[in-house]
C-alpha cells in the first residue's frame, strides 16, 4: 500500500513539473514582444551611438607602404659599410622632420610633434604565410622525429627572420588633430624612405667602399710651387703611386672593371692608362733634364734633402737584407732540426715495432711530414725572396738619388739650355698637375658610383614593394566594444523578460 502511495506522489510531482515548465514557456512567449523590442532598441541605440561618435570624431584610418631593402647586410642589421642598421632609422626624428618641412605641413596647422608620433615601422615578410605553410607541411609528415621537428622549426625561424629583415611596413595613423587627404599622405609615405636613403648615402656614407680615397688637393699648385723642382717631382710620383693603389683596389670590387664615370666616360682601366701616360711621357720629359742638368732653385737645400733621404733609404735597404738573412738562418736551422727529428723518430719506431722494416717506417714518416714541411719551407723561401727584392729596389732608388746628387754637386753655372728647361718646366708642370687633379676627381666619382651600384637600387638603398597603391586600413570595431554590446544585450534580454513576466503575473493576480 505504501508503495502504491509513493508512486502516486511521484507521478503527481512529475505532472506538476511538466505543467510548471509548460506554463513558464507560455509566459515567456506571451511577453516576447517587449523582449524583442528591448533587444532592437539596445542594438539600434548602441550601434547608432557608435556610428554617430565615428562621424563626429572619426577614428583615423591607418595608411601604409611596403619597402624592400636592396643592400647586402640588411637582414644582419648592417649597412654596406658594416655600421649598425635598424629599420627604426627609416622613421628617425631627423628624417621625419625633413619630410615635415618639404611638405610644408606647418601651413596646414599640423604640429611637428603630432606628425612624428603618427608614424610606425615594423618588419614585414610578404611570403610569411608561404614560409609557414611550407614548414608546417614538412612537420606534418608521418614518422617524423622530434629532432627533425626541432631542426625544421629552427630553419623556419631563421628564414622568417631573413624575410622580415629584407622588408618593412611603414604606417601612418594620423591623430584626430591631423586632417590630410590621401594624396598628401601617400606622398609623405614615399618621401620617408627616399629622404632616409639620401641622408644615409650622402651624409652618413653608408655605401662608401672600404677603400682609402684621396682628394685632388694632393696635387695643389701652391703646395708644389713652394718646393724645389726635384723635390716636387718626387712628391708627384709618390702621390701618383697612391692614386694607382686606389684604382687597383677599386678594380677588385664587383663591376670595378666596367663601371664608367658619367661626366668623362672614363672607366678605371682607362683612368689607370691615362695616369701612366702622364707619368711616362708628360712628367718624364721634365724629370730627365732636371736630373741630368741638376736644375734647382736652391742647390744647398736639394743636397741636404737628398743626403738625408739617402741615409733613410740605406737604413731601409739594410733592414731588408737583415730580415732576409735572419729568415735564411731560420730555414737552415729548421732543416737541421727536422733531419735530427726524423733520424730519432725512425730509430724509435723501429725499436717499438720490430715487425716493421726501416724502409716502411721511413716512407710513413715522409708521407706524414712532407706536406707541412714543404709548405713551411716554401713560405720561408718566399719571404727571403721578397725581402731581397725590396732591398734591390731600394738599391736602385739609392743609385738614382746619387745621380741627382752628383749632378747638383758638379753643376757650375746656369747654361742656356737650363734656362729653356726651367721655362718649359714652369709652363708645363701646372698643366700636368691639372690633369692629375681631374683624374683624381674621376676616381672619386667612380668610387661613389661603384658603391651605389654594388649596394643600392638605382642609387638608393630600397625599392617600393608590394602594390603601387596606398594601403588603407579603416577603423574597425574593437573587441572591447563588442564585449560591451554582448553584456548590454544580456542585460536587456533577461531584464526585460523578468520584468515583463512579473508585470503579467501581478495583473493576473489582481
Amino acid at each position: 500500500m505504501n508503495q502504491m502511495e509513493d508512486r502516486q506522489v511521484i507521478q503527481s510531482y512529475q505532472q506538476n513539473d511538466e505543467i510548471d515548465l509548460k506554463s513558464l514557456l507560455r509566459n515567456m512567449w506571451a511577453v516576447r514582444g517587449p523582449v524583442i523590442l528591448a533587444v532592437i532598441i539596445v542594438t539600434l541605440g548602441y550601434w547608432g551611438f557608435w556610428a554617430a561618435n565615428q562621424l563626429l570624431a572619426p577614428s583615423p584610418s591607418t595608411y601604409s607602404r611596403v619597402i624592400q631593402f636592396t643592400f647586402e647586410g640588411a637582414e644582419k642589421g648592417e649597412y654596406p659599410n658594416e655600421t649598425p642598421f635598424r629599420i627604426a632609422d627609416v622613421v628617425s626624428p631627423a628624417v621625419l622632420a625633413q619630410v615635415y618641412e618639404i611638405n610644408q605641413l606647418s601651413e596646414l596647422g599640423i604640429s611637428q610633434a603630432n606628425f612624428v608620433q603618427s608614424f610606425n615601422i615594423q618588419p614585414y615578410a610578404p611570403d610569411y604565410n608561404i614560409i609557414v605553410a611550407k614548414y608546417e607541411s614538412a612537420m606534418s609528415r608521418k614518422n617524423i622525429t622530434g629532432e627533425e621537428i626541432n631542426a625544421l622549426q629552427a630553419n623556419m625561424k631563421s628564414e622568417l627572420e631573413q624575410a622580415q629583415g629584407r622588408s618593412a611596413l611603414i604606417s601612418f595613423k594620423p591623430i584626430k588633430k591631423i586632417r590630410l587627404n590621401e594624396n598628401v599622405i601617400d606622398k609623405v609615405l614615399l618621401d620617408v624612405p627616399r629622404l632616409w636613403a639620401e641622408k644615409a648615402i650622402n651624409s652618413d656614407g653608408v655605401t662608401n667602399l672600404d677603400v682609402t680615397i684621396y682628394s685632388s688637393k694632393m696635387f695643389d699648385d701652391q703646395r708644389f710651387e713652394s718646393l724645389d723642382y726635384m723635390i716636387a717631382m718626387d712628391l708627384v710620383q709618390d702621390n701618383v703611386r697612391l692614386i694607382k693603389s686606389n684604382i687597383e683596389k677599386l678594380l677588385e670590387r664587383p663591376n670595378g672593371a666596367v663601371v664608367k664615370d658619367d661626366q668623362s666616360s672614363f672607366g678605371l682601366p682607362d683612368l689607370e692608362k691615362a695616369i701612366d701616360d702622364v707619368v711616362t711621357y708628360d712628367l718624364q720629359q721634365l724629370i730627365t733634364p732636371i736630373q741630368d742638368l741638376g736644375v734647382t732653385k736652391n742647390a744647398e737645400i736639394v743636397k741636404l734633402y737628398y743626403q738625408g733621404e739617402m741615409r733613410k733609404v740605406e737604413q731601409e735597404r739594410q733592414f731588408e737584407l737583415d730580415q732576409a738573412e735572419l729568415i735564411r738562418e731560420t730555414l737552415s736551422q729548421y732543416g737541421q732540426n727536422l733531419a735530427g727529428d726524423r733520424s730519432a723518430g725512425g730509430s724509435g719506431a723501429v725499436a717499438g715495432s720490430p715487425q716493421l722494416g726501416d724502409e716502411f717506417l721511413d716512407r710513413v714518416i715522409d708521407l706524414t711530414q712532407k706536406g707541412a714541411d714543404m709548405e713551411y719551407r716554401q713560405s720561408l723561401t718566399d719571404k727571403i725572396l721578397e725581402h731581397r727584392q725590396n732591398a734591390a729596389e731600394l738599391k736602385y732608388k739609392l743609385e738614382q738619388m746619387q745621380v741627382v746628387l752628383n749632378a747638383v754637386s758638379s753643376k757650375q753655372e746656369k747654361s742656356e739650355s737650363e734656362e729653356r728647361y726651367i721655362e718649359l718646366l714652369e709652363k708645363s708642370f701646372p698643366a700636368i698637375l691639372g690633369k692629375l687633379r681631374d683624374y683624381v676627381d674621376i676616381t672619386n666619382r667612380i668610387y661613389l658610383k661603384l658603391g651605389k651600384e654594388n649596394y643600392g637600387y638605382s642609387g638608393m638603398l630600397y625599392k617600393v614593394g608590394g602594390s603601387d597603391e596606398l594601403k588603407i586600413k579603416g577603423a574597425a570595431v574593437s573587441k572591447r566594444e563588442i564585449l560591451i554590446f554582448v553584456l548590454l544585450m544580456f542585460v536587456a534580454f533577461f531584464g526585460t523578460l523578468v520584468t515583463a513576466m512579473m508585470i503579467r503575473w501581478l495583473k493576473r493576480a489582481d
